[in-house]
C-alpha cells in the first residue's frame, strides 16, 4: 500500500500536462494538482478530436455511403483524462527514444487528418453544454439552449470558448430543410473543404481561419450566377368571393416542415439560379406582354429588368447587347402605344445611353414633330439641350423655347375650338385647364432661365408682356394676330407697365387713348369749324423725322448707284482717322492712358478679374428693370453706359463724337455696335436712337471672327417677346402665372402649390441661392442642433453661400411687386392670398426688408386702402388683422377680426362660406399671443371655437363658455364634419373646408386634449381617396398641421408614432421642407445620429429629391459631421441624372470644398464638372472667379470669360473698365 501511494505521488508530481486518460475519480481526489489544471477548458475529451481528425480521409465516401447505418460511428468517451506516469531515471534512455519516435508518427498521421476533417470540429464542445447538430445525432426536442447560469471561464481567459461560437454558413440546397439539419452540417463541411473557414480547434496554431460570417470566397460564390437560391412559389388563390365582414380563419399549427414543402398554406419550393431567374421571368414578361399589350407598368417593369440584367454583366460588350434589347423592347412598346408618354420618355432614356449626342437630338426632334402639344416631352428635350455643353448657346434655347411655347399654344387652342364646338364650357375643361398649365410652366422656366443667363431685364420684360396680354387684356374678340398688332401698340408706346409706378393696364390704358384720339378729333374739327378758310401747309414732327430718315436712305442709294465699294468707304474712313491722330492721342494722354500700348494686352494679375466679377455680380443684382425708350426720364441712366462704351473705343482704336441732334461714332475696331450699318470691322452711327430696332437681346450679329456686339439689353423690343406670349382662358392657369410672376420676384405668399407638383419640384431644381422659406425652416433646424452642442462647431448653408439677396434690389421688388398686385388685383377681386401677398410686400418695402425695426404696422394705409374700396371682403379684414398681431399690435387686431367676425351675417351667403377662415385665424392669433395655458388668450380662443362650432351668432369676448356651450360646439363640429363627408369623397377639398377641420381639431385639443384632436384629424384623412391626397396642397397643409399637435406634445407622445406618421408623410409628400424639419427635430432628440442618417439614406435613395439632400447635408454641416460622410452625400446626389443640373448643390459643394474642407485643388476639379453640368448659370461661372481665384491663373480667368461669352452669358462689365479704374483714378 506505501509503494503503491508513493507511486501515485510521482505521477502527480512529475507530469506537467495531461496527454493521456485517467478517471475523473482520481482526478478529483487529487489534492496537490495545481489549481488552474482544474480549470474544465482543460477537461475537454480529446478522443472526440481524435475521432473527428481520423474520420476527415472518409468524408467523400461517408457523404457517398448516407444509406449506411450510422450507429458504426465511434461513441464519444467520458470527459476525462488519466494523469501520464512520469518515466523512471534509470529505464529513460532507451524509452524516452522510442516515445520520441511515437510521438512523431503520431503528430505526423494528427496533422494530416486534421486537414481533411476540420469541419468535424463543430462536434467538440465543452462537457455539460449541449452540442450542436452532428451528422450521427438525432433530431431533440430542444435544438437551441439558454445560457441561464454563464461560464465562469469566459473570465478567466477573457472570451468565449470556440466551440460555443455559432457558425453562419450559406446554404443552398433544398435539403436544409431535412429534419435534424443534417443537410447544412454536410454544407458545413464542403465549405470547410473549399476554403479552410471552419471554426478550427486552437490546439492546432498552424490553422487560421478567414472569417466568422463572410469570405472572399463565400462572397464570389454569392455572386455566382450558376448559385441556386430558394424560391418559395405562393399558389394562386381560388376565386371563391368571401363576404367583407367574414374574417377567415388560418391554420396556425401548421408545421414548418409542411410550410416549406409547400404541402399546405397553397407554397411550394424550387431551387432558381439567376440565369434560371432570367429566363423564367422573360417568359413571364414575354407572356403577359402579348395578353396585356396596352399595359405600360409591364412594358416599364421589363425594361427596368434589362437594367437588372445589365448590372449582373461585368463584361461591357454584354451590357450593350441587353441595351440593344431593352431599345427593342422600349420600341414595340411605342408602336403598340404610340401616345404614351411614359414610354416614350423611357424609351429616350435608353436612346441617350447609346447613340450620339447629334444623333440623339435628332431623335428628339422627331418624337417632338409627332407629339408637339405634349408638355412633357418638350419639358424633357429642354432639359436635355440646355443640360449638353458641347451645344449649348443661349440664343439657341430661346428658339427652342419659342417653338415650345407656340407648339403648346396651337394645342391648346385647338383644344379649346374642340371643346367650344361640343357646346361645354373651354374654361373648366380639365385637359385645356392641363395644357394650359404646362404652357405657364414652359414660361416659367424660360424665365429663369434668361434670369440665370444673366438677361434679368429681358426675364422681367417677359412676365411684364404675359401678363398684360393674358390678364389684363381688353375684352375684345380678335384673333390672335390682331391681338398682338394691338398689343405692338401698346408696348412701343410711352404707357407705364405692370409693376412700373402709374401702370393701368393693356385694356385701361387703350380706353385712355380711344378717349383722348377721340378728344383730339373733336378739337379738331371744333378749330376748323371756328377758323374756316386755307391757312398753308405745315408739316408735324414725326413727319420732319420721316424725312430725315428718307434723306439718310437717298444717301445710301446714292452710293450704291454711284458703285462705292465697301473698302472704298472704308478707306475713306481710315484717311479721315488720321486726320484726328493727333486729337486722339492728347484726349488719351489726358486720361493717362498709354497710346504705344497693345490693345489687347493680356490681363496677368487674378486681382483684377476677382474685381471684374465683383463688378459683374453688383451690375446683375442692380441691373434687372426695363429701360423705357421715349420717356426722357427713363432714357437718363443710359448716359453713363453710354460713356463708358466711349471710352472703349477710345482704347480699341479711333473715336469721334459730336454731341448734337445726331450721334456720329467712328471706330476702326468697334465693340459696342448698336449701328444701322454694319461692316466687317469699322461702323458709322447716324441718326441714331435709343429705341432702334437694332437694339435687343434677340437680334445678336454673331460674326464669324466672333465679334461681340455690346448692346443696350435694357430696352426690350416688342420683337424680342413677340414670341413668346400667348393667351389664357381658365382661371387656373391666369392665377398660377400670377402667382408664379410674384414667387419668382421674392414676394411671400401663403401655401398655395403641393410639393408633388411638377412646378414646385422644377422651381427646387433650378434653385441657385437658399430661397427664404427654406432659410426659415434650416435656421429652425440650426437653432435645435446647436441648442445641444457644448461648442458651435459647424455651419449652415445660408451662411456658406453668403449673401444670396441684396437688400437694396429687394426693396426695390417688393415695390414693383406692390405695384404689380395692386393693379392684378382688378382682376381677381377678394383673393386672399393677392392680398397676403401685397400688405408683405408693402411691409417689407417700407422698413427695408427689415419688419422687426418698425412697431407700427407699416402696411396699415394699404390696407384701409382697400377695405374702403370694398368693405364686404372678409378675408382682407382677416389678413390684415394678421399682420397688426405679427408686429405686435394684438388690441388693434381683435377689434378688426371683431368687426368683420360681426358682420359675417350681413353678407351674401357665398361670402359667408369664408367663415371659418377668419374663425381659425382669429384663434390661432390668440394662442400664439397667449403665455400659458390660464391666460386671457387661451379662453378667448375656446370663446372664437365655440361659437364656429354652435353655429351662433359671434359675440365679443366677455367671460369664458360655459359646459353647456362647449358641448353644443363638439356635437356642432361633429356634425358639420359629417356633412362635408360627400364632398370630400369626390375630391372637393377648398381652403374654408379645411379651415373647419383644423378649427375643430384645435377646439378638442383645448378642451379635452391632443388625441382628441389627433382623432379628428385622421378621420379627415379617412373621408379623402389616397391618391387624392398627394396632389392637393389642401390636403398637405392639414397633414403639417397633423404634425405641429404631435410636436407640440412630443413629450407624451410614443416616439414610434411620431416617427411613423412622419414617415407616411414622407412617402405621399417626398418633398415637403416642413415635413424634414419635423423630422431632424424630433430624431436629434429622441433617437441616435446614425438613426437619423439612416432615415435620410433611405429616403434619398426612394425618392431623391433636391430636398432631402439639402437637410441632410445641412445636418451634417451643423454636427461638424466626417468630411467623408459629407463628401459622399454630394457625390450621392449629383450622380443623380436628374440632380446633377442642380446649380444650389453644386455652388454648395465648391463653398464646402473651399471653406470647409480647405481643399481648393477639389473644389477646382468640382467647379469644372458644375459649369460643364449647368452651363446657362452665370452666377456658378462667377464662383470660379470670386472663390477659385487661389487656384485659378489669370490665362484661366480669361479663358472661362471668353467661354461665357461664347455660350452667349450676359456680360455686362469688360475688362478694360476695370483697367481703366486703375489707371484713370478717381
Amino acid at each position: 500500500m506505501e509503494k503503491t501511494e508513493e507511486e501515485e505521488e510521482e505521477q502527480k508530481s512529475s507530469s506537467l500536462f495531461p496527454l493521456q486518460a485517467a478517471s475523473a475519480a482520481s482526478l478529483a481526489s487529487s489534492s496537490n494538482v495545481p489549481q488552474w489544471l482544474c480549470n474544465t477548458s482543460f477537461n475537454t475529451d480529446l478522443s472526440v478530436v481524435n475521432d473527428a481528425v481520423s474520420s476527415l480521409y472518409n468524408l467523400t465516401a461517408a457523404q457517398s455511403e448516407d444509406d449506411e447505418p450510422r450507429q458504426q460511428q465511434a461513441t464519444p468517451k467520458p470527459s476525462s483524462y488519466d494523469l501520464l506516469q512520469s518515466s523512471e531515471s534509470d529505464d529513460g534512455g532507451r524509452d524516452s527514444k522510442r516515445e520520441a519516435k511515437k510521438h512523431k508518427k503520431r503528430k505526423r498521421r494528427r496533422y494530416s487528418e486534421e486537414e481533411a476533417s476540420a469541419a468535424n470540429d463543430y462536434a467538440s464542445r465543452k462537457s455539460g453544454v449541449g452540442a450542436w447538430a452532428t451528422r450521427g445525432s438525432k433530431p431533440s426536442a430542444k435544438d437551441y439552449y439558454f445560457d441561464s447560469r454563464g461560464d465562469r471561464d469566459n473570465l478567466a481567459f477573457g472570451c468565449l470558448y470556440r466551440m460555443d461560437v455559432a457558425r453562419y454558413k450559406l446554404g443552398t440546397s433544398a435539403k436544409l430543410f431535412e429534419p435534424g439539419f443534417q443537410a447544412l452540417y454536410r454544407w458545413n463541411k464542403m465549405g470547410s473543404m473549399l476554403d479552410r473557414d471552419g471554426d478550427l480547434d486552437a490546439l492546432d496554431s498552424k490553422l487560421k481561419t478567414g472569417g466568422r460570417y463572410w469570405s472572399a470566397k463565400h462572397s464570389a460564390l454569392e455572386r455566382h450566377k450558376n448559385l441556386k437560391r430558394i424560391r418559395i412559389v405562393a399558389h394562386e388563390k381560388s376565386k371563391i368571393v368571401i363576404p367583407g365582414d367574414f374574417i377567415p380563419l388560418s391554420d396556425i399549427q401548421t408545421s414548418l416542415v409542411d410550410v416549406i414543402d409547400g404541402s399546405s398554406l397553397g407554397t411550394s419550393t424550387s431551387e432558381e439560379s439567376w440565369e434560371d431567374e432570367v429566363l423564367r421571368k422573360t417568359r413571364e414578361f414575354n407572356k403577359m406582354s402579348r395578353e396585356h399589350p396596352h399595359d405600360e407598368k409591364i412594358w416599364l417593369s421589363f425594361a427596368d429588368f434589362q437594367d437588372r440584367i445589365a448590372s449582373m454583366q461585368p463584361q461591357k460588350g454584354a451590357r450593350l447587347q441587353t441595351l440593344e434589347k431593352k431599345i427593342s423592347i422600349l420600341e414595340k412598346a411605342t408602336e403598340l402605344n404610340p401616345e404614351n408618354e411614359e414610354l416614350l420618355l423611357c424609351l429616350m432614356k435608353a436612346y441617350q445611353s447609346r447613340d450620339s449626342t447629334d444623333v440623339f437630338i435628332g431623335r428628339w426632334e422627331k418624337i417632338l414633330l409627332q407629339h408637339s402639344g405634349s408638355y412633357m416631352l418638350w419639358k424633357e428635350f429642354l432639359h436635355v439641350v440646355q443640360g449638353e455643353f458641347s451645344r449649348f448657346k443661349v440664343s439657341d434655347m430661346r428658339k427652342l423655347y419659342a417653338h415650345a411655347i407656340q407648339a403648346l399654344s396651337a394645342a391648346c387652342s385647338k383644344q379649346y375650338r374642340q371643346v367650344h364646338q361640343a357646346a361645354k364650357s373651354p374654361t373648366s375643361d380639365p385637359a385645356v385647364i392641363e395644357l394650359e398649365l404646362g404652357l405657364v410652366d414652359i414660361f416659367l422656366s424660360l424665365c429663369r432661365f434668361e434670369w440665370q443667363a444673366g438677361y434679368q431685364e429681358l426675364a422681367t420684360a417677359l412676365f411684364q408682356a404675359e401678363i398684360e396680354y393674358s390678364l389684363l387684356c381688353p375684352c375684345l374678340f380678335l384673333s390672335e394676330q390682331s391681338k398682338q398688332r394691338l398689343f405692338e401698340h401698346f408696348w412701343n408706346g410711352d404707357g407705364a407697365r405692370v409693376g412700373e409706378e402709374g401702370a393701368l393696364g393693356w385694356s385701361t390704358w387703350l380706353e385712355k387713348e380711344e378717349e383722348s384720339r377721340q378728344q383730339v378729333m373733336r378739337e379738331e374739327t371744333a378749330d376748323e369749324n371756328d377758323k374756316g378758310g386755307w391757312t398753308g401747309w405745315s408739316e408735324p414732327l414725326s413727319k420732319q423725322k420721316e424725312i430725315n430718315l428718307e434723306k439718310t436712305s437717298l444717301n445710301l442709294e446714292n452710293v450704291a448707284d454711284n458703285d462705292v465699294d465697301v473698302e472704298d468707304l472704308e478707306d475713306k474712313l481710315e484717311t479721315k482717322d488720321t486726320e484726328h491722330e493727333e486729337d486722339t492721342e492728347t484726349l488719351m494722354k489726358m486720361l493717362g492712358i498709354d497710346v504705344n500700348a497693345e490693345a489687347n494686352n493680356e490681363v496677368k494679375d487674378t486681382s483684377i478679374w476677382t474685381r471684374w466679377s465683383e463688378e459683374e455680380s453688383s451690375r446683375d443684382c442692380n441691373q434687372w428693370m426695363p429701360i423705357h425708350t421715349k420717356s426722357g426720364s427713363n432714357s437718363f441712366p443710359l448716359l453713363p453706359f453710354f460713356f463708358f462704351g466711349l471710352i472703349l473705343f477710345i482704347v480699341n482704336g479711333y473715336c469721334e463724337l459730336c454731341f448734337s441732334d445726331n450721334i456720329i461714332i467712328r471706330c476702326s475696331e468697334a465693340i459696342f455696335e448698336p449701328s444701322i450699318i454694319h461692316l466687317p470691322h469699322k461702323c458709322i452711327i447716324t441718326d441714331t436712337e435709343f429705341d432702334s430696332e437694332t437694339v435687343g437681346p434677340s437680334h445678336m450679329d454673331e460674326s464669324p471672327d466672333r465679334q461681340v456686339d455690346e448692346q443696350l439689353l435694357g430696352v426690350i423690343l416688342f420683337e424680342d417677346v413677340s414670341e413668346y406670349m400667348f393667351s389664357l382662358s381658365s382661371g387656373e392657369a391666369r392665377i398660377s402665372l400670377l402667382f408664379h410672376f410674384i414667387d419668382f420676384f421674392g414676394g411671400k405668399i401663403p401655401e398655395w402649390m403641393c410639393t408633388n407638383n411638377s412646378s414646385w419640384t422644377e422651381k427646387i431644381l433650378s434653385l441657385e441661392a437658399v430661397p427664404d422659406f427654406l432659410s426659415e425652416k434650416l435656421r429652425r433646424v440650426n437653432d435645435v442642433l446647436t441648442k445641444t452642442q457644448t461648442s458651435s462647431c459647424g455651419f449652415s448653408l445660408e451662411v456658406l453661400l453668403g449673401n444670396a439677396h441684396d437688400a437694396s434690389r429687394r426693396t426695390d421688388m417688393m415695390k414693383f411687386l406692390r405695384n404689380a398686385i395692386l393693379l392684378c388685383l382688378t382682376a381677381f377681386p377678394r383673393n386672399h392670398i393677392l392680398e397676403e401677398a401685397i400688405l408683405v410686400a408693402e411691409d417689407l418695402f417700407l422698413t427695408k426688408m427689415n419688419s422687426c425695426s418698425c412697431s407700427v404696422t407699416p402696411c396699415r394705409g394699404l390696407a384701409k386702402g382697400l377695405l374702403k374700396n370694398d368693405r364686404q371682403d372678409l378675408l382682407l379684414c382677416g389678413v390684415y388683422a394678421r399682420r397688426e398681431a405679427i408686429f405686435g399690435n394684438i388690441d388693434h387686431a381683435r377689434r378688426v377680426f371683431d368687426m368683420a367676425l360681426s358682420s359675417i351675417e350681413s353678407l351674401p351667403a357665398d361670402l359667408q362660406l369664408n367663415a371659418p377662415l377668419i374663425y381659425f385665424w382669429y384663434a390661432e392669433t390668440e394662442l400664439s399671443n397667449s403665455s400659458g395655458n390660464s391666460s386671457e388668450s387661451l379662453k378667448r380662443a375656446i370663446h372664437i371655437l365655440s361659437c364656429l362650432g354652435s353655429g351662433v351668432s359671434y359675440n365679443p369676448f366677455k367671460c369664458q363658455p360655459s359646459s353647456l356651450q362647449l358641448l353644443r360646439a363638439h356635437q356642432g363640429f361633429k356634425e358639420r364634419i359629417r356633412m362635408l363627408r360627400t364632398t370630400w369623397a369626390r375630391g372637393i377639398i377648398d381652403d374654408s373646408s379645411t379651415a373647419l377641420i383644423c378649427s375643430a381639431a384645435l377646439f378638442e385639443e383645448l378642451t379635452t386634449g391632443w388625441v382628441a384632436a389627433v382623432e379628428v384629424l385622421d378621420h379627415a384623412f379617412s373621408m379623402v381617396l389616397p391618391e387624392k391626397r398627394s396632389q392637393s396642397h389642401q390636403l398637405e397643409f392639414l397633414f403639417n398641421y397633423y404634425l405641429r399637435i404631435l410636436q407640440k406634445h412630443h413629450k407624451q407622445t410614443r416616439l414610434s408614432k411620431f416617427l411613423e406618421s412622419i414617415s407616411l408623410g414622407l412617402q405621399i409628400y417626398p418633398s415637403s421642407p416642413e415635413l424634414f424639419t419635423a423630422l431632424v427635430e424630433i430624431s436629434h432628440l429622441y433617437t441616435v445620429p446614425t438613426k437619423l442618417r439612416s432615415i435620410l439614406d433611405d429616403f434619398s435613395n426612394k425618392k431623391p429629391s433636391v430636398m432631402v439632400w439639402l437637410f441632410a447635408v445641412s445636418y451634417e454641416l451643423i454636427r461638424g459631421g466626417s468630411q467623408h460622410r459629407i463628401h459622399g452625400l454630394f457625390e450621392r446626389a449629383l450622380s443623380n441624372d436628374r440632380l446633377r443640373h442642380s446649380v444650389l448643390l453644386w455652388r454648395c459643394y465648391i463653398a464646402y470644398e473651399i471653406d470647409i474642407a480647405s481643399n481648393p485643388s477639389a473644389a477646382r476639379r468640382v467647379f469644372f464638372r458644375a459649369i460643364h453640368a449647368c452651363p446657362w448659370s452665370k452666377k456658378l461661372w462667377l464662383d470660379g472667379f470670386l472663390r477659385l481665384k487661389s487656384v485659378l491663373s489669370a490665362k484661366e480667368m480669361s479663358d472661362l470669360q471668353e467661354v461665357m461669352r461664347d455660350k452667349e452669358l450676359n456680360v455686362r462689365t469688360d475688362i478694360y473698365e476695370i483697367l481703366l479704374q486703375d489707371d484713370v483714378g478717381p
